[in-house]
């Protein structure tokens, strides 16, 4: 598949060791996510002028994509998750232009504010809390992930305020 913003883009067969792989024009489905040529959003919704549909298109197209899993592969390093702000962040910035929302740049947030919707790192912490929850819940029966969460048992003292969980500052590897 090649995603690009060209409505007509040069089209090559790319092989390994002599076979020539398929190519796909609309969509591909690869580890659950449903794949799109970006520019193809783009060029469907060039005439659309209400925010709602935009943003129905954005939360049935493109936040599935980038939310999918992250409870489970949450980002190790800072770059993964500028990875999928940057993709997100792209169509922000289209939907500002289309909108007419006046908004800085790299600064989404008026965006985020008139469509109604939560930035990415906010979506990932809900996800990973309910996750937890449901965890420690026993609604997700994982021994070996239970085994893996840092309890901290407080003391039968009614003074005691040490948290339940412990977690540690978060390694940043950039």
């Amino acid at each position: 598949m090649t995603f690009t913003y060209l409505k007509h883009p040069i089209h090559f067969k790319y092989s390994i060791n002599g076979t020539t792989l398929q190519s796909f024009d609309s969509s591909v489905t690869d580890l659950g996510f449903v794949l799109y040529p970006m520019g193809f959003i783009k060029r469907i919704t060039t005439e659309f002028k209400l925010a709602s549909t935009l943003k129905a298109l954005n939360c049935s197209l493109v936040r599935p994509i980038l939310e999918y899993g992250s409870a489970i592969w949450d980002f190790s390093t800072a770059q993964n998750a500028l990875t999928l702000e940057r993709v997100q962040n792209k169509f922000l910035k289209y939907v500002s232009h289309v909108l007419k929302i006046e908004c800085l740049p790299h600064n989404n947030l008026p965006v985020l504010e008139s469509l109604k919707l939560d930035s990415l790192a906010n979506c990932r912490r809900a996800a990973n809390l309910a996750f937890l929850s449901k965890l420690l819940n026993g609604q997700i029966d994982s021994p070996h992930l239970l085994s893996l969460t840092p309890l901290n048992v407080p003391h039968a003292s009614p003074v005691n305020t040490s948290l339940l969980i412990y977690l540690p500052p978060p390694q940043i590897m950039v």
